[in-house]
């Protein structure tokens, strides 16, 4: 079963580290629940829309864009079930 988040905060990956900026996403639903419209969820922040946080965030997206993230996915998760799976047969843990 594919299981989709209600909500989702992103933070330091925006920016790739360099500067605090975060960002909440709402599945439709949520984000209707929170403005008739469905529109912008506004907590007011003192670095809300930080144009230089804005413009680094969009470098460090493009970059990300560009790079073979995929496969890098692919790789730490191909890692973490090798490494990980053994810990099943536990008797602790949750399977």
């Amino acid at each position: 079963e594919i299981v989709y988040p209600d909500i989702l905060c992103l933070g330091k990956a925006l920016t790739g580290g360099y500067m605090p900026l975060g960002a909440t996403l709402t599945n439709d639903k949520l984000a209707h629940g929170i403005s008739d419209t469905g529109g912008v969820f506004m907590h007011g922040p003192t670095f809300m829309a930080n144009p230089l946080a804005c413009s680094v965030s969009l470098a460090s997206v493009n970059l990300l864009m560009q790079s073979p993230w995929q496969a890098r996915v692919r790789n730490v998760e191909r890692s973490l079930i090798e490494h990980l799976s053994p810990l099943a047969r536990l008797g602790s843990t949750v399977k």
